[in-house]
């Protein structure tokens, strides 16, 4: 596959490559769609327990929705992921 990058994307391509942190450009994607896939997995998991939660308070067992904590809480556990 062969990507034609935006100047600012490559700008960072090649930051990423200055740190000598990754041995190749195939290295850094791979390393970034790893990333990707565990942000996509925990998005899922959050949205399976909001279903679940939402389910639950129709039914009574829980108390309501603090939006704030949930979303300090959702941050805090995607930031241990990084």
């Amino acid at each position: 596959m062969s990507l034609q990058l935006p100047p600012d994307f490559d700008d960072r391509v090649k930051a990423y490559m200055a740190t000598g942190r990754y041995a190749s450009e195939e290295e850094l994607f791979d390393d970034a769609l790893c990333a990707l896939d565990a942000i996509t997995a925990r998005q899922d998991e959050l949205r399976r327990e909001i279903r679940d939660r939402v389910s639950q308070s129709g039914k009574g067992d829980s108390a309501p929705l603090d939006r704030g904590a949930f979303q300090a809480e959702a941050r805090r556990r995607i930031s241990e992921q990084s």
